[in-house]
């Protein structure tokens, strides 16, 4: 999705869905994408951490640029709480940003599975330093990723006991701290090294300063991995709730419906919990309607906290809400619409178009062109969404001394 569709596609959000932008970005976030900026290129590996329910959404876009060539390993977690058919849908080839990176599962591999990846893609740092005599010295790793990933968790779970704070909500993690790990009597001399097996820097969670693609931002609150001060629950509840439905009305390569393998358990699960049977034509405001009327008595803001809780707790079985074969789609289709450009110089003429759209979206107050409003508009009109007319802004004695 480029930025002038993702540009469209919010603005329609917040038509339909009524709520202002989703930006969360506080002092000490802005502090440690600096600081992180100058540590990864001198790091020894980069840890990243991403949500497997999200597993594009939740990647900085900075990240590629700061690492340099640093190796990358991309570790999926809360993989447990995403079905297992749709992420293992992700494979190395669908992150071409990452040139020198693994990628793996995590709650799927033990502790030990951990430290020899992290020793085996690092093992010829030391063998370097022996051979040039100077002494090996731990392995420094770096542990990056978006809010509440489970960065600190991972450190927790490699060290067997609860060495750094570690919560269910972002923003826990506010300061850089290293942590040594040493290896188990089980990991190979080979991959061992002197002392400590490795360091981790543990570090706060970062994200973008401006989101502007606030259908990410809307399945990233979901997820929480913002601070449910900078939303609307109630928005986020009905958006969630539209997004499943919508992968059930969405074709699949392989025959059905993606829903049935991204949720597969989601319509016998919603239909125990709340008595509601899903339509997938049906738009997600309603249908957070119906789940209040028939749990909460019809209180909205009750009914948005329980659908939140209850996706978050895997309430409604394994969820994936980034599907490989629908954003692999989207990217084909924006591929062949380039391509479909006459020559070279009418593709320069689009990237040129898209590099300021990124930079007029930057606005604290961006204004639309007027083949962008009639886009809103018309999308807007397939929609059935209303959109009010701007009223046209009179003087307050206008007409007042007509006659005179």
């Amino acid at each position: 999705m480029t930025s002038h569709h993702a540009r469209i596609l919010s603005l329609l959000l917040m038509l339909m869905f009524a709520c202002p932008p989703i930006n969360w970005y506080p002092g000490h976030i802005a502090s440690a994408e600096k600081k992180l900026s100058n540590l990864l290129p001198a790091a020894d590996l980069i840890l990243e951490v991403r949500d497997a329910r999200l597993a594009r959404s939740s990647c900085h876009p900075s990240l590629s640029l700061w690492s340099g060539n640093t190796p990358r390993v991309v570790l999926l977690s809360k993989a447990d709480l995403s079905s297992p058919a749709a992420s293992n849908m992700y494979r190395r080839s669908d992150f071409p940003s990452s040139l020198h990176h693994s990628f793996c599962n995590l709650p799927n591999m033990s502790t030990t599975s951990i430290k020899k990846l992290i020793l085996s893609q690092t093992s010829l740092i030391n063998e370097g330093r022996v051979r040039r005599g100077i002494a090996p010295r731990p392995v420094r790793c770096v542990i990056v990723g978006y809010p509440n990933v489970g960065k600190s968790l991972l450190i927790n779970r490699l060290l067997g006991r609860n060495r750094v704070k570690s919560e269910n909500r972002p923003g826990v993690t506010q300061q850089f701290s290293w942590v040594k790990v040493h290896p188990d009597t089980d990991v190979s001399q080979k991959h061992r090294s002197s002392g400590a097996a490795f360091e981790l820097l543990d570090t706060p969670g970062i994200i973008l300063s401006r989101l502007p693609d606030q259908h990410s931002a809307m399945l990233l609150a979901a997820v929480n991995s913002v601070s449910d001060k900078s939303y609307d629950r109630v928005s986020v509840a009905a958006y969630l709730l539209h997004h499943i439905a919508n992968l059930f009305r969405t074709h699949s390569e392989a025959g059905g419906f993606v829903g049935a393998y991204a949720a597969p358990e989601f319509e016998k699960q919603i239909m125990k919990r709340y008595s509601l049977e899903l339509d997938p034509y049906v738009t997600g405001e309603d249908l957070l309607h119906q789940v209040a009327d028939n749990t909460c008595r019809g209180d909205v803001e009750n009914a948005a906290n329980k659908v939140l809780q209850d996706f978050r707790n895997a309430r409604w079985g394994p969820v994936c809400l980034e599907v490989r074969e629908v954003v692999e789609r989207m990217r084909i289709e924006e591929e062949e619409r380039l391509a479909k450009a006459p020559g070279k110089d009418a593709r320069e003429k689009e990237r040129e178009r898209m590099v300021n759209e990124r930079k007029r979206f930057k606005d604290d107050k961006p204004e639309l062109t007027a083949a962008e409003a009639d886009a809103v508009l018309k999308e807007a009109a397939e929609r059935g969404v209303k959109v009010p007319r701007k009223k046209e802004e009179t003087r307050p004695d206008a007409g007042a001394f007509e006659g005179w």
